[in-house]
């Protein structure tokens, strides 16, 4: 076990040692999919995904969190709470259920999803993971799966079977994934 990657809580933290990294209060943009890879430590059966909201929307925006699996540079959605409201108009620790248990395996990377869908006013601001871009591509020539640590996609909502990632992004939501 690896500390910051498994902490023995029951499921995992992204990004890895989360709540310890450089964080921020970051808006969200509307119709736009962030993706975090997740290295997973051990075993185990993903339920629920949890984040923060820290400036709730103006209205009752839809959001999406979701688990990709990879196959060689591409990735495909393994599960996700599909579009869900009630979750960004009002500040606090914030659940969705997947609409089905995702499984997931030792040694294998995934990605971590969360989607924004159209605002119905002022967005909302997630605690956000905030490295330079350019740590993000520290394992990497260019922006290829599945080594970069995030990315985003800015047509992806709800979250899309088997969307592109384009490029380095500085801030992606800080997520739990809850067996």
């Amino acid at each position: 076990m690896s500390l910051g990657v498994d902490n023995g809580q029951p499921g995992l933290w992204w990004p890895p040692g989360a709540p310890f990294c450089l964080q921020s209060a970051g808006g969200l943009t509307a119709q736009r999919s962030w993706f975090m890879r997740l290295p997973c430590p051990r075993s185990m059966t993903i339920t629920k995904m949890a984040f923060f909201v820290m400036n709730a929307a103006t209205a009752d925006d839809a959001c999406d969190a979701g688990i990709y699996g990879v196959s060689g540079s591409a990735v495909n959605l393994m599960g996700s709470s599909g579009s869900t409201l009630g979750k960004l108009n009002s500040v606090g620790q914030k659940i969705v259920n997947l609409q089905a248990p995702v499984a997931l395996v030792a040694g294998q990377i995934y990605y971590a999803a969360f989607a924004a869908g159209a605002f119905g006013g002022t967005g909302a601001n997630l605690q956000m993971s905030c490295p330079h871009p350019f740590l993000s591509q520290m394992f990497v020539t260019g922006q290829s799966v599945p080594n970069v640590e995030q990315s985003f996609n800015n047509a992806n909502f709800p979250l899309a079977a088997a969307p592109a990632v384009s490029g380095p992004i500085s801030c992606a939501p800080i997520l739990a994934l809850i067996q």
